[in-house]
């Protein structure tokens, strides 16, 4: 499969769940531009897919780190820890399209 469709299968994915698709190293609009404030489903089904993401790349022994890279639960995220959390979602999403299209 190239990258194109591939990248086209992400892209459906992130539609299917109802979140807004990330783009890893391209110019991403900040979701509060896209969304209107009222709309709070897609952040929350974002916040859902995070925690899989999350439970699936790291055990609970790395904590710490997971809270330090990633943000702690509970508080907002700096922009960094969220454009790092939107890439592990990412990273989750594209795997889950291989293992379905292998």
């Amino acid at each position: 499969m190239d990258d194109k469709t591939f990248e086209g299968l992400i892209v459906l994915e992130y539609l299917k769940i109802g979140i807004i698709p990330f783009f890893p190293k391209k110019n991403n609009l900040p979701i509060n531009s896209v969304l209107p404030e009222s709309d709070v489903s897609p952040k929350r089904k974002f916040r859902k897919l995070y925690k899989k993401a999350r439970k699936k790349f790291y055990s609970k022994s790395s904590l710490v780190y997971v809270e330090k890279k990633y943000g702690a639960a509970g508080q907002n995220p700096t922009p960094l820890q969220m454009a790092r959390r939107k890439h592990l979602v990412w990273k989750y999403i594209s795997l889950k399209v291989k293992t379905n299209n292998s």
